[in-house]
């Protein structure tokens, strides 16, 4: 119910304006409140973006690496891909 909840926000325009790596921050700290099991390959991916996404503030805080990825990777609204992948890759 959280994550749905998450998702649905983060499709809103009072979502928008916060930032793709803090909203995939919030579903990591989700997934170990509930100690739900993700496959680690999504796990790796979505913290490896995190810390380049930080490295990437810290070098040219003007420039938004998850817009280029969002562009580059999602056809379609970022938050419902997300969500697609997430239900998809979810260990048992």
């Amino acid at each position: 119910q959280e994550v749905e909840r998450a998702f649905s926000f983060w499709g809103t325009p009072e979502g928008d304006v916060i930032h793709p790596a803090d909203c995939m921050h919030q579903l990591l700290e989700q997934v170990r409140r509930h100690k739900v099991n993700i496959d680690g390959n999504v796990c790796t991916v979505m913290v490896t973006t995190l810390v380049l996404e930080g490295w990437q503030r810290k070098l040219d805080p003007d420039y938004n690496v998850m817009k280029t990825l969002q562009t580059l990777l999602f056809k379609e609204d970022w938050a419902k891909s997300l969500q697609y992948t997430i239900e998809g890759l979810m260990a048992p």
